[in-house]
């Protein structure tokens, strides 16, 4: 199981799958105006959510991403993966 202590409302497992459906963005810290630390996720990548994105959601919501840190993205750029 997934866990960040930095980030205790996001203490429990990421298993939701969600598939990229764009090239897109993650950031470490929402927070931090400069995102000094982001990266790219790529069209078709597999992330876990925490819960299950829905609408246009917030922001940003937590995500364990394909090298299994945990980082920010925008919700609404991923649909439910079928195949993970």
């Amino acid at each position: 199981m997934f866990t960040n202590t930095a980030y205790p409302d996001n203490t429990g497992p990421f298993d939701f799958p969600c598939k990229a459906n764009q090239k897109t963005e993650w950031v470490r810290n929402p927070a931090n105006s400069t995102h000094v630390e982001t990266g790219d996720v790529q069209k078709g990548e597999i992330i876990w959510f925490h819960v299950e994105p829905f609408g246009s959601g917030p922001t940003w919501q937590p995500a364990r991403l394909a090298d299994n840190t945990l980082g920010f993205v925008h919700p609404y750029h991923f649909d439910k993966a079928l195949d993970a």
